[in-house]
């Protein structure tokens, strides 16, 4: 794999100075290397038309239309226009602010800064520039996050732990296809590691997979200060009011 070029002193920083227009779809930028900079006004060379036909260029055409190549490759000659036109628009700028010695054709870096909304900066494609024939440049994402105020401690006091039981129970023979159990869990725990409250939740699993494993669990998790969730990793169906989940039949009340 190539290694990636070291930033040089030629590391230009992109950042806008106002909101963004949409009725011209622009940004006002202000361009800065050292105690060099230069304003211009940025507009993004796309319509949304354009960009649906990138996203279908991206994900439908490889996958699902891999013989409209003719759409393919009109999407693919947008996209290098597209390169041009924001390499025009920034061209007059960089000139400014870089000492006329250090010729166009070295290595460049864009470092663009933005905050990560819907109309910041980072929607543009900006890496569509590091493939330009007649000049290096290097892109490089700087996105700023707002500092989020810390919850105050009642409300963690307040708040009541999760305790998620994973109850599995497949009767299934060698020959059977299904899905493994730990693939299931796997699911589980990422879905309890991404939520912004994960620590208040803990996830245990329920071996072995018998009605009498799954009594012990339960009478073992409720507490007070907690609330339960049973996850059921069985095969079986909801009818009723009632949830079928073993051969021979037991039936459990959804309620």
């Amino acid at each position: 794999m190539a290694s990636i070029p070291p930033q040089t002193g030629r590391a230009i920083t992109v950042e806008t100075v106002g909101a963004y227009t949409i009725a011209s779809r622009s940004w006002d930028l202000r361009l800065s290397w050292n105690e060099h900079q230069a304003a211009l006004q940025l507009r993004d060379p796309f319509s949304d038309e354009d960009e649906e036909s990138l996203r279908w260029a991206l994900e439908a055409y490889p996958l699902n239309e891999p013989f409209k190549k003719s759409r393919a490759l009109n999407v693919q000659q947008k996209v290098e226009q597209y390169a041009q036109s924001i390499f025009e628009q920034l061209k007059d700028a960089i000139n400014v602010v870089l000492p006329s010695i250090i010729p166009l054709s070295d290595l460049l870096t864009l470092l663009i800064t933005a905050d990560a909304d819907g109309e910041s900066l980072h929607r543009i494609h900006w890496e569509c520039l590091e493939h330009l024939e007649h000049t290096r440049i290097l892109i490089r994402r700087t996105i700023r996050t707002l500092q989020q105020p810390l919850p105050s401690p009642s409300a963690h006091v307040m708040r009541r732990k999760t305790r998620l039981l994973l109850f599995t129970a497949r009767r299934v023979t060698a020959n059977d296809e299904d899905v493994s159990y730990t693939l299931v869990s796997r699911v589980v725990h990422g879905i309890i590691s991404s939520h912004p409250d994960s620590s208040n939740t803990t996830l245990h699993l329920v071996r072995p997979g018998t009605w009498h494993a799954l009594e012990m669990a339960l009478k073992e998790a409720v507490d007070s200060e907690s609330e339960v969730i049973v996850h059921f990793d069985c095969h079986g169906s909801v009818s009723n009011g009632l949830l079928v989940i073993f051969q021979p039949v037991l039936k459990i009340h959804t309620d």
